[in-house]
């Protein structure tokens, strides 16, 4: 059965259990029934296989159900941790996975939970990191920030795994907020729109996507940036829009455009632009074969 598998991990747990035992006890126990009763509600397609002291294993219907799910939990945290002391915040990790699984009335089997579980090693304390199924299976139903952490390599997997990080839509990632980035570091924000086939051919439409995918993923690598998902931007592909609106929809600074045309079955020529929203200044251009 295809599944996608969650598991919630709370960061430094011994170390919790061991300084604050009856509060973190008493918060998380009231958090694993928040998250069952509110964030696993019928529509949302998931249910809660097993809760430990230290985590929770969850399964959902699809990726986007479990997606939406997790973005709310990291939020749903953070009253828990209202009034603590630094040394006793719960935070969480959180790592998901889209597999086939075996599963009965107490549990789900398979190297597919044990690589959910393996991501949270990947992610930051208040992060989500999914694998590449995961993020394949991703469509236009969840608007989310994307970056792409590249190949990881995780304990007592054999081979590399392509991880990718998401965050809210206009929530500057974990990531960066955790190097220390100032202000004006984060501003640092790319949209990258979809491309627009001047020759107007259906057979050809997905060609801008594909070269807004490559383009995302190689800014995605560039630390001191914060590229926005193609899931956020697709909407604006063939449509008039101001850089104003498109900046305030999708909190970013510069925007990449451009158009391309089909010249043979090998080559395209395409010509892109980057703006920036608060002056209104094309501040590169390019025109390529």
């Amino acid at each position: 059965m295809r599944r996608a598998v969650v598991f919630v991990d709370v960061v430094e747990s011994v170390r919790l259990m061991q300084l604050h035992a009856d509060d973190v006890i008493d918060r998380w126990r009231r958090f694993v029934i928040e998250v069952r009763t509110h964030v696993l509600s019928p529509a949302s397609g998931g249910r809660m296989v097993k809760h430990l002291g230290d985590g929770m294993l969850l399964e959902f219907d699809s990726v986007v159900q479990a997606t939406a799910a997790s973005l709310e939990i990291q939020r749903r945290i953070k009253p828990y941790n209202h009034g603590s002391s630094p040394d006793a915040l719960l935070r969480l990790r959180i790592g998901a996975h889209l597999a086939d699984v075996v599963q009965d009335d107490l549990d789900i089997y398979g190297p597919g939970v044990n690589l959910a579980a393996r991501l949270t090693s990947v992610a930051d304390p208040g992060e989500i990191v999914i694998s590449a199924d995961a993020r394949d299976a991703l469509a236009a139903g969840l608007d989310a920030e994307i970056e792409d952490l590249g190949d990881q390599y995780l304990k007592h997997i054999d081979e590399p795994v392509r991880a990718y990080r998401v965050g809210p839509v206009g929530m500057p990632l974990m990531s960066l907020s955790a190097q220390g980035l100032d202000s004006a570091e984060m501003a640092a924000t790319i949209a990258v729109i979809p491309f627009t086939d001047r020759a107007m051919q259906p057979q050809d439409a997905v060609i801008g996507e594909l070269l807004a995918d490559e383009l995302i993923a190689g800014l995605s690598r560039l630390h001191q940036l914060r590229v926005i998902s193609r899931l956020s931007t697709t909407a604006y592909r063939d449509r008039q829009f101001t850089l104003d609106d498109a900046a305030s929809r999708l909190h970013a600074r510069y925007f990449v455009t451009g158009a391309y045309v089909r010249l043979n079955s090998d080559n395209i020529r395409l010509s892109m632009q980057m703006s920036d929203a608060r002056s209104g200044h094309v501040v590169w251009a390019d025109d390529t074969t």
